[in-house]
């Protein structure tokens, strides 16, 4: 049964995520996804119950990265990771069970947004303990909040034209990092989520830790600050209507 699962959620989810419409780290993620799903199918866990886990295993990725000191980063990092693939996870129960919801569209990008904020502050916190680096750690706390910002601006970027659509009877794409710099902002994604991993591997290194965090920063504030310039000009020829 376990596996004709594996097979079974193979099939379905990878419809969803071709390697060309995601990043490295989601693509692997899902993969591995791919062997936890039936887990959760046998034993009746429900996607909303699978996005509360994830929720769980976030904070504890949070509260790890600076506890006793910091010795504990590495078990931040196994609940990180564990949270991407559990990420992957709540959709792939959903689509197999036919249980899709808004609302578990809801209780997933509140994860995504609050909680994956809250471990790049830890994380700026982090690094600012090991460097005593004041203006890395400003920079970490601005990133943060940008992080925030592009995650909204997709949300709401994608509300706002669908409703539009709806109201004026139109077809504008509400997604339109799918064709509008994709790998670009892909590539971004991938050097967050390796370079905390590099961060890690490196962190006796204090010179290292400083250049490691300072990419990761810089990445996370040039792919809000794109967002928030490209989404403004598309929003400004989807959305220039009368609101009825």
């Amino acid at each position: 049964m376990y596996f004709k699962l594996i097979s079974k959620s193979y099939k379905i989810n990878s419809k969803y995520r071709k390697f060309k419409n995601i990043s490295i780290c989601d693509y692997l993620s899902s993969k591995i996804a791919n062997i936890i799903i039936p887990i959760f199918l046998i034993l009746k866990i429900n996607p909303n119950q699978i996005t509360a886990l994830n929720i769980f295993f976030s904070f504890l990725a949070i509260v790890f990265v600076n506890a006793a000191g910091g010795e504990f980063f590495g078990y931040a990092l196994i609940f990180f990771l564990i949270c991407k693939i559990i990420d992957y996870s709540d959709g792939g129960v959903a689509r197999i069970s036919k249980r899709k919801t808004f609302f578990g569209k809801f209780a997933d990008s509140i994860n995504d947004a609050f909680l994956s904020t809250l471990f790049y502050l830890a994380l700026s916190f982090y690094c600012f303990n090991l460097t005593d680096n004041n203006m890395l750690f400003v920079i970490g706390i601005i990133a943060s909040v940008f992080l925030l910002m592009g995650i909204f601006i997709l949300d709401k970027f994608s509300a706002l034209v669908r409703w539009s659509n709806t109201e004026n009877k139109k077809n504008f794409p509400s997604y339109i990092r799918r064709n509008k710099l994709l790998r670009f902002f892909l590539t971004l994604e991938d050097i967050n989520f390796f370079g905390v991993f590099i961060l890690f591997i490196y962190k006796n290194n204090l010179e290292a830790v400083q250049l490691i965090f300072g990419i990761i920063c810089f990445s996370i504030l040039l792919s809000a600050t794109v967002n928030l310039i490209m989404h403004s000009l598309y929003a400004y020829q989807y959305l220039n209507f009368n609101k009825k």
